[in-house]
C-alpha cells in the first residue's frame, strides 16, 4: 500500500540551470516548521558549495507545504549563484549528480542536482565512488549532515541513509528539449 505524501511537510528549493531550465530539489519533514528551518540550513550548504556549481546555475528560492496540504508557501531564501567557470556549455545543461539511499524501514529516496560541475566519471560507469572526485565527496558529506541536522525524512517517516557514492548522468528529457 502506498503512503500518502500528504502525511509529510515538504520543502522545495527552486533553481535554474543553463538556459533557464527550472528545477527543484525536494525534501520531506514531519512539520512545516521544521521545513522552514531546513531552508536556512540548505541555503548555508549552497553558499558553502557555490564554487561547485556552474555560473549559469542559480538557486532562486524555496517554498514549503504544511502536512496535509499541496499548497506551497514561500520561505525567506536569498538567491545563491554558482561561481564555477565562465559558462556552462549547452551539452552540460542536462547533466546531473544524484544520491540515493534508504531509511531503516526500507523506504527509498533519491536527490538530484543539475548544474553541478564535476569531471566525467570513468567511461560507462556514471558513478563517483569515494575518493574519485573530491567535490562530489564533499557535497555528499554536506548533504548527509544536512539530512540529519534538518531532520529530513522519507515517506516512511524515517531519516534516509545515503549510499557512499555519487551517481551522475544526463537527463533524456532535457536532451530532447535542447535539441528542439
Amino acid at each position: 500500500m502506498a503512503i500518502d505524501p500528504k502525511t509529510r511537510a515538504h520543502l522545495y528549493v527552486d533553481y535554474e540551470v543553463g538556459a533557464g531550465l527550472p528545477r527543484s530539489i525536494h525534501f520531506s519533514f514531519v512539520s512545516g516548521t521544521v521545513a522552514v528551518a531546513a531552508a536556512s540550513l540548505f541555503h548555508d550548504l549552497l553558499v558553502a558549495r557555490a564554487s561547485q556549481f556552474w555560473q549559469t546555475t542559480t538557486f532562486t528560492g524555496a517554498r514549503f507545504s504544511e502536512v496535509g496540504s499541496n499548497v506551497t508557501n514561500p520561505v525567506p531564501f536569498d538567491a545563491v549563484a554558482g561561481t564555477h567557470g565562465a559558462n556552462q556549455g549547452a551539452e552540460d545543461t542536462p547533466r546531473y549528480v544524484s544520491w540515493s539511499g534508504r531509511s531503516l524501514d526500507g523506504s527509498k529516496t533519491r536527490y538530484y542536482l543539475y548544474g553541478h560541475y564535476s569531471s566525467y566519471p570513468p567511461p560507462g560507469n556514471y558513478r563517483f565512488n569515494p575518493g574519485d572526485n573530491a567535490a562530489c565527496d564533499t557535497l555528499l558529506d554536506n548533504l548527509t549532515t544536512f539530512i540529519v541536522d534538518a531532520s529530513v525524512i522519507t515517506l516512511g517517516g524515517n531519516v534516509p541513509i545515503l549510499h557512499n557514492y555519487t551517481n551522475t548522468g544526463i537527463s533524456a528529457y532535457h536532451q530532447r528539449r535542447l535539441r528542439g
